[in-house]
């Protein structure tokens, strides 16, 4: 009996040691065959693709593939930096940012943030565009150009003046760029600014006149620039400093922003509607007889520029800081004369209409209005004849006049 039974354990052992052998074998068969044929499908008989290592399969079409799911605790647990270059392309599930993130080699990328960019729908046009100049604009003069901060925007494309020598010195992209100024002409020209992010241009682009005219104001050092004609002028290609129908201009009524006169060098003058009373609530500035710098929604200027204040047409006009010289063969009723204050900012006498809408003294004098507000229906304005210009910031003068308009850079 105990021999039966010692033959029947020796073949269970035998038999033990057939399935470890067989198990080895395959195992030994497999391992030298990988190196063979490294392409995997899981879940299907099907021959992975080509371009592919691993597929997953599943016939029901009901699963997918769940990847580690970690915080940034752990995630940061894993020390990818200790190899970076080998652990380019780990892939993760974060559980804190809810997003799959990869290592790129010198950090971790969060797909939903770093790879996809949410572009933005808002409109995004930069502010108007403010400059800074130190004196009159010159051949080889630094000029410097900025707008505030667009929200979202990672840069600003700058398109300068087409004239031969302009450039950009630094903060090309950012939104404040230093210009080295070139070659001056008197064609209508601007400068532009475009506020960009990932997904292009964020909205329209913002545009400036570009201006070699101005004057020094309050002192020898604070330069200040002028639009280089007067409001409604059309023909931007005249010569700026030389008496001519074309630097004529349009009229305003205090306060309002659209003519209430306008000139045409080949047809003459026009009323344009009627002439209105007008009424403390259409102001320049805030209203006050202050120096203020703040531009009104009436305001006619363009972005960029604004009627000038008390202080600015006081110092303008002042012998001590700027020269000024009349121009013009003749002062008499049909010529075409002004001053000339520092060589840089030409006045014309143009004249200007009475409260009865009656056009006076053009060639003989020259009205334009300032945004002081003395009394009511009462504004500061500048006056000239052939021997003097000055500006009234006393008693001023009806607002129901049409004068002209010279703005000033914001």
């Amino acid at each position: 009996m105990n021999y039966e039974l010692q033959i029947i354990n020796f073949n269970y052992m035998k038999s033990k040691l057939s399935i470890v052998n067989y198990q080895l074998s395959i195992i030994i068969i497999l391992f030298f065959a990988l190196p063979v044929k490294a392409q995997v499908n899981v879940g299907s008989a099907d021959v992975p693709h080509s371009f592919s290592i691993l597929e997953l399969t599943t016939a029901l079409k009901q699963g997918g593939l769940r990847l580690p799911r970690l915080s940034n605790t752990d995630r940061d647990k894993l020390h990818p930096e200790s190899d970076p270059a080998a652990a380019q392309g780990l892939v993760i599930y974060n559980t804190d940012n809810d997003c799959v993130e990869f290592w790129s080699g010198s950090n971790w990328v969060d797909q939903c943030v770093d790879v996809a960019p949410v572009c933005v729908a808002a409109p995004g046009q930069p502010a108007e565009i403010t400059v800074s100049v130190n004196g009159p604009l010159t051949k080889n003069s630094t000029v410097t150009y900025s707008v505030p901060s667009v929200p979202g925007a990672t840069s600003y494309a700058w398109t300068l003046p087409a004239w031969p020598g302009w450039s950009i010195t630094s903060g090309d992209g950012t939104n404040s760029i230093q210009v080295n100024v070139g070659t001056i002409e008197y064609a209508s020209t601007v400068i532009s600014v475009a506020a960009k992010n990932a997904c292009g241009d964020m909205g329209q682009a913002r545009t400036r006149a570009v201006s070699f005219c101005g004057a020094y104001v309050n002192s020898n050092t604070d330069w200040r620039e002028f639009m280089c004609y007067n409001l409604g002028v059309t023909d931007t290609n005249a010569d700026p400093f030389t008496p001519s129908p074309a630097l004529n201009g349009d009229y305003y009524q205090w306060g309002y922003k659209t003519p209430c006169a306008t000139y045409d060098p080949d047809n003459g003058d026009a009323i344009v509607g009627t002439w209105v009373s007008t009424a403390t609530t259409n102001i320049y500035g805030d209203g006050s007889n202050t120096a203020v710098t703040t531009k009104s929604p009436t305001d006619p200027c363009p972005d960029g520029y604004r009627v000038p204040n008390n202080n600015e047409w006081s110092g303008a006009l002042n012998k001590t800081f700027n020269t000024q010289t009349p121009l013009g063969t003749s002062w008499s009723a049909g010529n075409w004369t002004g001053y000339l204050l520092n060589n840089s900012l030409f006045l014309p006498a143009s004249g200007g209409y009475n409260f009865m809408g009656m056009l006076q003294s053009r060639g003989t004098t020259g009205y334009y209005w300032g945004s002081g507000l003395p009394r009511l229906n009462y504004a500061n304005y500048v006056t000239m004849s052939s021997t003097s210009v000055s500006y009234n910031n006393g008693n001023g003068v009806l607002t129901s006049m049409g004068y002209s308009v010279r703005c000033i850079a914001e």
